[in-house]
């Protein structure tokens, strides 16, 4: 028991007496304040004591020894407040806590710091204030955060393992902008990041610690352009840098300096355009750059200048248009450009010369649209062209045609911008309406959304990436994500039902007696097992929920209303229900749901109906007809035998 001054005491029930722990100033190893607000042992017999004003303790109870773990002003990774008014245990293991004012912290066991969890205005998902009350967590895992003054905050302990970046103004270790370009990683683990005006970024995956570089009017060595649209390294461990405005830049990691190419009207060996959308080293070592406007430019590093490749409409063996957004080079050494708004290119390097695909709305079999974000070889080797408009393309290399899978084959959007390829041949693609894990086999979609913990549903073209240990990178408005696709699992767990409004002609049907003395509910209508109407009850309704708070707008239902259903109906995510003139009879109303990750709870929930017909049509009237009727023959056939003996 904690107390409010008396500090920590222990009951024995036997004896009925207590033992006492109270803060000694002199003695470190004692209860840090004798203001206890929680107390809660772990599995593996510790005991954890928050206190107000001496922080966390941790009591060895054979000992009587305290060890405390508080604030210290020099040290983000303390405790961020002593004020500690809760504790948790999750199903990890891991030990949360609350704090007036620090937020809320998770201890990391193995180092003796914390993670901190604190509000943030710039931030909508992050803790909704810093004074946390209560903590709880549910059957589902979700992690209910209760704070004063400032509602609760619900939080997913088993949401997907994405990883998000964003930048953060008060903090220097974060990326300089939240519109994501490009990546491109070492060797060594290091992370460069493209942004659309925030330069370009370092990120050191290990400390966290963010290196930020970009333009300086007043150091020509500097990076030429804060537009960054595109990084990408060669074999000899130099980064190319291509800019919107800015032109391409050789960076030596190390150095600081950026080497400039820009476009000189005075030099037609110089770059075609400043304005940049794409730079690639091929297998051979050639620099492709790809220009918005300037056609394609092939670098050569001995002279420092550029061959370009641009279109010309009366030779079909040119580039289909000047704006060139992407490159690819297949497992043959073939090179395939992907244009806007001009459509696809096979490069032939030994002819020099390439062979287009364009969109033809009269032919379904052309390439469906003619902006390119991504060109994807999968292990296969079949050839996915992700458009803006178009959705996902596979090519028929013999045929040159294409299949085209739209929204209305179960993809979140028609606008594509990435496709990557993981472990087991998914392909995971970024779209407009959030990340999809297509499989190309099956051709099954699982989508997933800011829900699911993503930067957000809109990704950016040409913000895709991965690196050598498989892990992925997508950037969109809002930061990047990155992740692991062998971590991300479906969640198994199987989400109660429940009803949870019950309605008569647009009413909500009340507890007890209603209006006019009737009573049709007798306990809550999510404890109901049956429910009498009478023929007069027209237009009845229902709402229920499927009790899975991790995406809760995610959950499907569907229904059936057994004796006039012989099949389930699909709601999509409605959870209502209404039915108009039922028939008197005996009926039993099944609902299912699933959780967020469309798994099934097949038992559901269930409601038996009665619907009672009116006096005019019930068993006793019909009794009573009968009875009639046959008084009425009686009294016929009586008077028939009267007039045969007259």
């Amino acid at each position: 028991m904690g107390t409010a001054g008396g500090g920590l005491n222990r009951l024995n029930p036997a004896t009925g007496r207590f033992t006492r722990w109270v803060h000694d100033p002199r003695n470190a190893r004692s209860l840090g304040s004798n203001d206890v607000r929680a107390v809660l042992e772990d599995l593996g017999r510790t005991l954890w004591v928050g206190t107000f004003g001496g922080g966390l303790n941790r009591l060895d109870v054979r000992t009587g020894v305290f060890t405390r773990f508080k604030n210290d002003p020099r040290d983000s990774r303390s405790l961020a407040g002593d004020n500690v008014t809760a504790l948790l245990v999750d199903g990890k293991q891991r030990l949360w806590v609350g704090t007036d004012g620090g937020g809320l912290n998770r201890l990391v066991r193995e180092r003796g710091t914390f993670l901190r969890y604190r509000h943030s205005p710039n931030a909508p998902a992050s803790l909704a204030g810093d004074r946390v009350v209560s903590l709880c967590r549910d059957r589902s895992d979700i992690l209910w955060v209760g704070t004063y003054g400032n509602g609760v905050s619900r939080c997913d302990l088993g949401k997907k393992q994405f990883l998000h970046y964003r930048h953060d103004p008060g903090d220097p270790n974060s990326i300089s902008h939240d519109i994501v370009w490009t990546f491109c990683e070492s060797p060594q683990g290091t992370l460069w990041v493209g942004t659309n005006d925030g330069g370009l970024n370092r990120l050191d995956r290990a400390t966290g610690r963010v290196t930020r570089f970009a333009h300086d009017p007043k150091n020509p060595l500097s990076l030429s352009h804060d537009s960054v649209r595109m990084v990408a390294a060669d074999k000899g461990g130099v980064l190319w840098v291509a800019t919107n405005g800015g032109g391409l830049n050789r960076f030596v990691p190390g150095t600081g300096r950026f080497q400039h190419f820009r476009h000189s009207d005075r030099d037609p060996a110089s770059l075609g355009l400043d304005d940049l959308r794409m730079v690639f080293p091929d297998r051979e070592g050639r620099l492709w750059v790809g220009t918005y406007g300037g056609g394609l430019d092939q670098f050569d590093p001995e002279t420092g200048g550029f061959t370009h490749y641009r279109s010309d409409p009366a030779d079909p063996k040119t580039i289909s248009g000047n704006y060139v957004r992407t490159a690819f080079e297949d497992r043959s050494g073939i090179l395939w450009f992907g244009t806007h708004g001009s459509g696809l290119n096979r490069f032939d390097p030994a002819l020099g010369t390439f062979t287009r695909y364009r969109n033809d709305p009269r032919d379904p079999s052309t390439l469906s649209n003619d902006f390119v974000f991504c060109i994807h070889e999968d292990r296969s080797g079949r050839l996915w062209v992700a458009t803006y408009g178009g959705s996902l393309n596979l090519l028929d290399r013999p045929s040159g045609t294409f299949k085209a899978f739209r929204k209305g084959d179960g993809l979140p959007d028609d606008a594509l911008y990435g496709i990557l390829e993981d472990a087991q041949g998914q392909l995971w693609l970024s779209t407009n309406s959030g990340l999809a894990r297509f499989d190309p086999q099956t051709r099954a979609v699982r989508g997933y959304t800011m829900a699911d913990g993503l930067q957000s549903n809109e990704f950016n073209g040409g913000s895709y990436y991965q690196n050598s240990r498989g892990e992925m990178f997508f950037g969109g408005i809002n930061g990047f994500t990155a992740f692991a696709p062998a971590l991300i699992g479906d969640d198994a767990y199987q989400a109660p039902l429940a009803f949870t409004r019950f309605e008569i002609s647009g009413r909500e049907v009340p507890l007890g007696p209603a209006a006019g003395g009737r009573r049709i509910l007798w306990q809550n209508i999510s404890s109901t097992s049956r429910i009498e109407l009478t023929h007069a009850d027209k237009v009845i309704a229902f709402e229920f929920a499927s009790m899975d708070y991790a995406s809760p707008e995610k959950n499907l239902y569907a229904y059936k209303l057994e004796g006039l259903d012989k099949a389930w109906t699909s709601l999509g995510t409605r959870r209502s229900l209404m039915f108009t003139t039922l028939p008197p009879g005996r009926y039993t109303l099944r609902v299912k749901g699933t959780n967020s990750d469309g798994v099934w709870n097949e038992e559901g929930a269930s409601l038996g109906l009665i619907v009672h017909p009116p006096w005019w049509r019930a068993v006793w009237a019909y009794a009573l007809y009968a009875l009639m009727l046959t008084g009425a023959v009686y009294l016929l056939v009586l008077f028939e035998r009267s007039r045969e003996r007259e």
